[in-house]
This record gives C-alpha cells, sequence and structure tokens, in this order.
C-alpha cells in the first residue's frame, strides 16, 4: 500500500478552574469543534504561540532514525504597514526523532510573536520527510544564527517576515521527500465554532487518527472522552501509556 496523508483531529486541553496546568495531573480534552471560544477575551488580541512537544509513535522511515521538517503557518493582519487584507508568515523546524519518542527543540519554543487576529485564526500544519542524503545540519546552522532562526514577530514590518517565510519555504521545497505525512489546513473561531474549531487560550493537540497507509489509530473513544493530557503527553485514560499516534502540542497565549 502507498504512502498517504494521516488524517488528523484537533483537540483542546480543559484545564478547567486552574489557572496554569500542573505537569502531573490528568486534564481532559475534547474536540476544538465541539466547543466554543474565548469570544471578546481573545477576539481582536494580539497572541503568541508556542511549540511544546512533538510525540513520533512511528514516522515511515526505513532507518532507525526519522528526519523530518515541520512546518506551522498561520495568517495575521499586519500592524505597522496600512494591509487590510491577512498575510501569511511561516515558521519550520526540522528535527531527528526515534519512533516511540519526542525530539528536543520544541519544549515551550515561542515560534510567532503578537500575532493580531480578528474574530478567528486560521492554521496550516505541514510535516514532510527529509530527504537523507540532504545535509540539514549546514541549513540549521545558518538560520540559528540570525533573528530569523528564532521567532518571528508579526507586529513587524510585512517585509521582513515575508523574507523569513520565504526562506523557510525555500527550504521546505529542496529538503524534503515526496512523500507527505501531514497537510493540515483548519480555522478557529473565537464565538462558536459552526463546525470549525474553538479559538481559545491555552494547548492544543494534532493527533494523527489513521497512519500513512490509511489505517485507523484510533483507540479511544469518537468523542476523546477518555483521553487524558499530562505532562506534554495524551494517555488513553488516567494511566502512564502514551497514546499511540504521532501528535503535535502547541500554546496559544494572549501577548
Amino acid at each position: 500500500m502507498g504512502r498517504q496523508l494521516e488524517n488528523i483531529d484537533l483537540v483542546f486541553v480543559d484545564i478547567g478552574s486552574d489557572t496554569v496546568q500542573e505537569p502531573t495531573k490528568f486534564y481532559p480534552v475534547k474536540l476544538a469543534s465541539a466547543i466554543s471560544g474565548d469570544d471578546a477575551a481573545i477576539k481582536n488580541q494580539s497572541i503568541d504561540i508556542f511549540m511544546v512537544a512533538f510525540y513520533a509513535h512511528n514516522l515511515p522511515d526505513w532507518s532507525k532514525w526519522n528526519e523530518a521538517l515541520l512546518k506551522f503557518e498561520i495568517k495575521y493582519i499586519p500592524q505597522k504597514d496600512e494591509k487590510i487584507d491577512p498575510c501569511d508568515a511561516a515558521f519550520s523546524f526540522d528535527f531527528r526523532v526515534r519512533d516511540a519518542s519526542s525530539p528536543g527543540g520544541f519544549l515551550h519554543r515561542r515560534i510567532f510573536r503578537r500575532s493580531k487576529i480578528t474574530d478567528e485564526l486560521e492554521l496550516k500544519v505541514t510535516l514532510d520527510e527529509i530527504d537523507e542524503k540532504f545535509d540539514m545540519g549546514k541549513i540549521t546552522n545558518i538560520l540559528t544564527k540570525t533573528s530569523i532562526g528564532s521567532v518571528l514577530d508579526l507586529s513587524g514590518y510585512t517585509q521582513y517576515i515575508q523574507l523569513a517565510t520565504d526562506i523557510y519555504n525555500g527550504i521546505a521545497d529542496i529538503a524534503v521527500k515526496n512523500d507527505q505525512l501531514w497537510n493540515e489546513q483548519f480555522l478557529l473561531k473565537s464565538g462558536a465554532s459552526g463546525g470549525a474549531g474553538a479559538l481559545k487560550k491555552g494547548t492544543y493537540v494534532l493527533v494523527a487518527t489513521t497512519d500513512s497507509k490509511g489505517i485507523s489509530l484510533v483507540k479511544w473513544k469518537d468523542d476523546y472522552s477518555n483521553v487524558f493530557y499530562k505532562g506534554k503527553h495524551l494517555h488513553i485514560g488516567q494511566s502512564e501509556n502514551h497514546l499511540k499516534s504521532n501528535y503535535l502540542v502547541f500554546n496559544i497565549e494572549i501577548a
């Protein structure tokens, strides 16, 4: 069976009345499309977006290590340019990881700063396998020595942001294979979701529900009522066993 895109769900971590997440506590998760956003509390705000963790249950690589490139794109409102239409910005991160483990470099890594939004936020996440013959380390070294390689401040000028975005997209074009794993675009809304995801301050998780051969990974309830989040990982029930799926954790915080 040939390679295909993994199917993805987006869930939100419900911390209830807690002001911060306790790392040793199990929190329930809910489908982002089944809840409402934070409405006026987040509408027309500036937000920061952080990577938190990626768990690689099984990436389809023939070697012991998986080389991958994750690209996270958003639409935002320029604050210092007289543009009306939302603009695109992309942040990419290359990593090397074994199956059933998490790569370093994700922990609360801010990727977008002061991104102005209206009542909704458009996101796109892609995950590609890097060609093992491509020396990604050389490109990474260049990026990490410049401000372009750290965080995109979306309160700045559009030309700078577009430059950074073009560099990342150019790397993706030459470094990845044709076998893409994720290519997911979704909408978060500050009010009633109406089928879209809820736009809220807090923690989200993108969860693969099938593998790259189309085989279902779902060993949990469709509404995620038996899935819990603890210590940057998803669990079935309040046990220490990680969800057997690839998933990405990210945070949205009001800047």
